[in-house]
């Protein structure tokens, strides 16, 4: 799999041989890419820092921020480039938002007022502009953010609703698009060593933060409980302050605010990239949901997929797919 060299989106060269590859994309967090390399002069001057990683097959792009050189006893030289998803660029605007939104309105307003047209004109990043939003999933949510990163303001919303985000390459055009996006739900696919399309699985269930009963009070010191049906062992409360200035009701506050602490299951998957049943980027994507199933255990998760590590070698592709939930 060759790589595109990029600087403000003018080519400048091929990557074409390394000893590996590691692409890990992300459904709503920032993605990262790894290659390690004989030391090649001519490759570590054209890898500038900020130049630009770009994967054709999944129209997905990186920017180089490190390069680490190694000799060995033997005189043996290694080139290890590290690069981050555009993506990470959100990470670097310092906002405030407080108040009732849409999440695609939401998202709208942070990129507009910090990376696009921005009062303070140094803080607008040329050519970046948002993709048309279309959410099924588009609630209206009570925030409240002071002097929070852009990135991590959208992310913690998009991982609580299931929405991916990402940045997209546009060569064609010379432009940064950001885009929200739904994964599709492909019903059809599926995916079990019974199906021999797995070669392993390693699963996860965390309830240690989970909670399913909000006590919410009010600024006169009442209360409304949200989930208080929940009983004996099964309850398992959390308590928050009433936003008295949202339009929101305090039994929608409080089960937004229950939205943080959901159970945790995943399905980590190494799949069998010879199966010919469903064929990665055309059968099934980054954020799509399909059906995962440990039969031994049991167990069958219908999610989203939010991240899969595309791992190259001298064997070939490599895919290590999460279902579910990010480990933490």
């Amino acid at each position: 799999m060759d790589l595109y060299v990029y600087e403000n989106f003018e080519l400048q060269g091929l990557i074409t041989q390394y000893d590996s590859l590691c692409w890990t994309r992300r459904f709503n967090d920032v993605g990262e890419c790894e290659i390690v390399m004989p030391f090649d002069e001519e490759i570590f001057m054209l890898l500038k820092i900020n130049s630009v990683l770009y994967h054709k097959q999944n129209n997905e792009a990186c920017f180089v921020l490190q390069k680490n050189v190694t000799t060995d006893s033997f005189g043996n030289e290694k080139l290890t480039i590290i690069g981050k998803s555009i993506s990470c660029i959100l990470k670097n605007r310092i906002t405030s938002f407080i108040g009732d939104t849409k999440i695609s309105d939401l998202v709208t307003k942070l990129l507009n007022e910090n990376f696009i047209k921005a009062t303070n004109i140094n803080r607008n990043i040329p050519n970046m502009v948002i993709d048309s939003v279309v959410l099924q999933n588009n609630p209206v949510i009570s925030l409240k953010y002071e002097n929070a990163d852009v990135f991590t303001i959208i992310k913690e919303i998009t991982q609580q609703y299931d929405i991916g985000f990402r940045i997209n390459y546009d060569i064609a055009n010379k432009r940064y698009v950001f885009e929200l996006y739904e994964g599709i739900v492909q019903t059809d696919v599926k995916f079990s060593k019974e199906f021999n399309n797995v070669l392993e699985q390693e699963y996860y269930l965390n309830t240690t933060e989970h909670k399913n009963t909000c006590i919410v009070e009010n600024d006169q010191g009442s209360a409304i409980i949200v989930n208080d049906g929940n009983k004996g062992l099964a309850r398992k409360e959390t308590y928050m302050k009433l936003d008295s200035q949202s339009t929101i009701t305090a039994q929608e506050q409080g089960k937004l605010y229950l939205q943080q602490f959901k159970v945790s299951e995943t399905l980590d998957t190494v799949m069998d990239t010879n199966s010919i049943q469903f064929f990665y980027l055309v059968d099934w994507n980054l954020g799509d949901v399909v059906t995962t199933v440990n039969k031994k255990l049991g167990v069958t998760i219908q999610k989203n997929i939010v991240e899969i590590e595309e791992f190259y070698d001298t064997t070939g592709l490599n895919l290590a797919v999460t279902f579910g939930d990010y480990l933490k």
